[in-house]
């Protein structure tokens, strides 16, 4: 085997490189058949060129893309007595590097689940856009402001109004180096953002959810070591508190309800986070349709289901949706009602739906399932 490889960098300008390269191999094979006693011989050779370019906003963050192609040679023949052809491979990539170098390089998110994901990698917020309102320019009290998050936060984030509307004017006065946003609400205006900054915007519900986004968001602040505990911690609390929960859920069918304060406006909720993590403990889950049509009183009561968790969605409240199933006669027949296995949990940590926001859901389940 013979190989010659070369490669450049070029400084096109200051904060933007091109990398130029490319390997040339050469393999001779000799291949033994022993039952005809005769010898084949082989020679392959390609040219496997490599491209790359490398744009640095600022010092600390890098965006790059690289093309490559690659050669393995395949020893053997065909039917008809052929040599096979060497495997080649096309690999594209592009991503982004950041080096929180001293704290200096500023990152804001634009929804919880992205900062939950941001704590759970060991990173502080430099703005942050919550669910709803508040009148403060700033989270100066985080614990009490930012539910189930709040206490992980450190900092004092600028506060960039609506998830669905951040502030403009905030995020240049702010000037950060990075910009995390959901796909689903802030895609149409991607330009504007990656005007400001660097800007990347990801899906965080489905089932997969965080744990997808999760190595992306670390590779490009240089937390893949902190991605890969956060993942680990997790999938080991899964395994613990499904072992606990064996006895009670193995077996056992659920349903989660997004429960509204009008009659007839609730729904089953999807497969995706919360699902995603019942099933994940050994429950059997009844999913509803990914639209998340309104179901009536009578549809819910007519499921047949071991357990129904409620989760009070829009200004509906746990003391409120408990009220309404103690009051309504419909409700009361249902089986699992009688049998004493209806429970109420916060909507909050469904919208969350990251590492941290799992680890609550899972305690939560527990102590309600197991309380003593």
């Amino acid at each position: 085997m013979f190989g010659v490889y070369l490669q450049d960098q070029i400084t096109i300008a200051n904060n933007i490189k091109l990398l130029v390269g490319g390997r040339f191999d050469s393999v001779d094979t000799e291949q033994l058949f022993q039952v005809d006693e005769f010898v084949v011989e082989q020679r392959d050779s390609a040219f496997s060129p490599r491209l790359g370019l490398v744009y640095q906003p600022n010092e600390n963050l890098s965006l790059y893309a690289s093309y490559s192609r690659s050669f393995v040679p395949v020893l053997g023949r065909s039917a008809i007595n052929q040599p096979f052809q060497p495997t080649r491979g096309t690999q594209y990539e592009v991503g982004a590097k950041a080096d929180f170098l001293d704290g200096r390089l500023s990152a804001v998110v634009l929804s919880p689940p992205l900062l939950d994901i941001l704590l759970s990698l060991g990173v502080q917020p430099a703005g942050y856009a919550e669910v709803d309102l508040l009148n403060t320019k700033v989270f100066d009290r985080p614990s009490q402001q930012i539910p189930y998050l709040g206490k992980r936060v450190t900092s004092q984030p600028v506060n960039l109004g609506d998830r669905h509307n951040p502030s403009i004017e905030k995020l240049l006065q702010l000037k950060p180096d990075l910009i995390l946003g959901e796909k689903f609400y802030l895609k149409e205006n991607y330009k504007l953002f990656s005007s400001i900054a660097p800007t990347a915007f990801f899906q965080t519900e489905g089932e997969t959810g965080w744990k997808s986004v999760m190595p992306i968001i670390a590779q490009a602040l240089n937390r893949e070591e902190q991605a890969q505990q956060a993942i680990a911690s997790h999938n080991q609390l899964v395994r613990t508190a499904k072992s606990q929960l064996a006895p009670v859920v193995s077996g056992q069918t659920i349903i989660v309800l997004g429960w509204q304060p009008t009659s007839n406006q609730s729904f089953i909720f999807a497969s995706g986070f919360i699902t995603g993590l019942l099933e994940d403990l050994g429950f059997r889950v009844i999913v509803g349709a990914p639209n998340r049509p309104n179901t009536s009183i009578e549809a819910i009561a007519s499921i047949k289901a071991d357990y129904i968790l409620i989760m009070p969605s829009g200004d509906n409240t746990i003391s409120n949706a408990k009220q309404q199933w103690q009051n309504d006669p419909i409700l009361r027949l249902i089986p699992a009602a009688q049998a004493g296995k209806i429970y109420f949990m916060d909507y909050q940590i469904a919208r969350i739906r990251g590492p941290i926001a799992a680890e609550v859901f899972i305690n939560q389940i527990q102590q309600l399932l197991q309380p003593s």
